[in-house]
């Protein structure tokens, strides 16, 4: 069952929000407590005060969001961009008390209250506006963190986004990777895809089957085996692989899959020639559903 707008939205903002503290989590991990607290120069901000910033930001913004001001009255905004007076430990503890109400709140957005006028400041706005401007904050001041880190320190460091001059390596090994398939889509893979590539996979494994059983040139032969049925067979295989989320394989190892599924089928076939032309026949189009779920387990198998 397919999910609501307002449901995808608010999934879209949960990742969004955890994979930021990923990306943050990642960066302090390789500072120091000194590199923590460095000013790279007189009047630039350190790391620790841009993290005590933003805890204190998320805690006053998303506590009792729907009854309350954004900006509460306890909130010492001037004071977040002092250094911070405690140790490492406490410091992240004021972090997580703010993301903590961050995603809390986010728990209870949904279709009935995401249009409902909140203050900040005094200033109205939506929910979904205050969630938005929230989340951009959010962004900017991690960006901030990840080029104060940079300079801070000297030395080696562990990329979090692509690394430089890696990017079509990691092109090659991740396009085409995502979250696995819904019911929905599984659903649809056995009503319509699964018959679809039968009927693309079909004729060319016959025209390939006589071929082998009645030419007699060799060299037909060995053409209709490594030719004709790999061809056709791709094209199911990609779309096999698309719906099911699976990783852009090479061309010769895609080359590779369907040649071996269509080689192992057309010597059983091949086989079956000899109880007659008519049997054969008829095995090898009660046999077509089953070369295509032959496909689906091998791309499986090379998944895991």
């Amino acid at each position: 069952m397919s999910r609501r707008p307002d449901e995808l939205w608010i999934a879209a903002i949960t990742e969004t929000v955890a994979s930021y503290r990923r990306m943050l989590d990642g960066i302090l991990a390789q500072l120091s407590d000194e590199e923590l607290r460095a000013r790279p120069q007189a009047g630039m901000n350190s790391v620790a005060v841009i993290v005590r910033h933003i805890g204190g930001n998320l805690r006053s913004r998303w506590t009792d969001f729907l009854t309350t001001d954004g900006e509460k009255p306890d909130r010492d905004r001037d004071r977040e961009f002092m250094d911070w007076e405690g140790d490492r430990a406490s410091l992240m503890a004021h972090l997580d008390t703010g993301w903590n109400a961050l995603t809390s709140a986010i728990g209870t957005i949904n279709a009935s209250n995401a249009d409902r006028v909140i203050f900040i400041r005094g200033e109205g706005q939506t929910v979904a506006e205050a969630l938005t401007r929230s989340i951009t904050h959010l962004s900017y001041h991690i960006g901030q963190i990840a080029f104060l880190a940079r300079l801070v320190h000297p030395g080696p460091w562990k990329w979090l986004t692509i690394p430089p001059n890696q990017s079509e390596e990691y092109n090659r090994t991740t396009w085409g990777t995502g979250p696995a398939p819904s019911a929905s889509r599984r659903a649809f893979i056995l009503r319509a895809l699964v018959p679809a590539a039968a009927v693309i996979y079909g004729p060319s494994m016959l025209v390939a089957l006589y071929a082998i059983a009645f030419v007699p040139c060799s060299h037909c032969k060995v053409a209709a085996a490594v030719v004709i049925p790999p061809g056709p067979a791709l094209l199911p295989l990609d779309l096999l692989r698309q719906t099911l989320g699976m990783p852009r394989p090479g061309d010769l190892t895609g080359y590779a899959i369907a040649l071996v599924v269509s080689v192992l089928l057309l010597a059983g076939l091949s086989a079956l020639m000899r109880l007659g032309r008519g049997l054969a026949l008829l095995c090898a189009l009660a046999g077509l559903p089953v070369t295509t779920l032959i496909a689906i387990v091998t791309l499986r198998m090379i998944q895991m």
